[in-house]
């Protein structure tokens, strides 16, 4: 416990050292990754705002904003009450302008899509919160920037049907290729039964309630009916597929 707020201390007294804001943000995550007691030592001594405060103060630096990222999912990812204290010390912002900022590092957009998903799974503001701070489109030109990525592509899927549980945001991704995004990663990584699980809840989800949106998800040049069908048939042993498919 004293080491945790050790750490924090040090980001804020070293505010203007990006060294120690990286070593910070690292240790941070480290300590939380695997062990819920120090997840909530660490939202306690107030590491997740340091972790915020960090990404916010060094925008431009690479190791610092992929440091981050990964201790917020570390830290927050995994309890609602720790993702509520992210959104209320301006996490999401922080997020989306890393992954604005550093279109090219992998795992900025893996873990950017991680904490935003989470963000958005259990709360109907979140969700408005991510689409207002951009948190949709910082998503997509994840996966469009990364194709080959499997991680940044199956949380890119992940990411956007918890946006999509939302009426507004369904037509925000469906009229900024949200579909045709996540058609391409069913198609190009059929073998990962999640990310076809992920797939088939967000075009359910953007197929609810709008007639335009069922007929783009049929449309050739989308072929989500068809990328559905196709992650049914080779994943029939898997339940999730087949209840994200149905």
């Amino acid at each position: 416990e004293g080491g945790i707020s050790a750490i924090v201390a040090a980001m804020l007294g070293h505010e203007d050292k990006v060294k120690v804001q990286a070593a910070g943000c690292w240790a941070l995550g480290h300590v939380a990754a695997h062990d819920t007691t120090n997840r909530t030592l660490v939202c306690e001594a107030g590491g997740l705002g340091a972790v915020v405060h960090a990404m916010k103060g060094h925008k431009h630096d690479r190791v610092l904003q992929t440091n981050g990222c990964w201790a917020l999912v570390g830290v927050a990812a995994h309890n609602a009450a720790f993702r509520q204290r992210f959104v209320s010390d301006q996490g999401i912002g922080a997020v989306v302008a890393a992954m604005r900022n550093h279109k090219q590092e992998g795992y900025i957009q893996e873990f950017g899509c991680r904490m935003l998903g989470h963000v958005a799974v259990d709360s109907a503001s979140n969700r408005c919160r991510i689409a207002k701070d951009g948190g949709i489109g910082a998503v997509l030109g994840a996966m469009q920037s990364h194709e080959d990525d499997i991680k940044v592509q199956e949380y890119g899927c992940w990411a956007l049907g918890s946006f999509a549980d939302d009426d507004s945001n369904r037509t925000i991704i469906a009229e900024n290729g949200g579909i045709k995004a996540v058609v391409l990663a069913m198609r190009a990584h059929k073998e990962r039964s999640k990310l076809q699980a992920y797939g088939c809840r967000m075009l359910g989800y953007v197929a609810t309630d709008s007639a335009s949106n069922r007929t783009r998800i049929g449309e050739d040049a989308e072929g989500g009916i068809a990328a559905v069908v196709g992650a049914m048939l080779a994943h029939n042993k898997k339940s999730y597929v087949q209840v994200g498919g149905v």
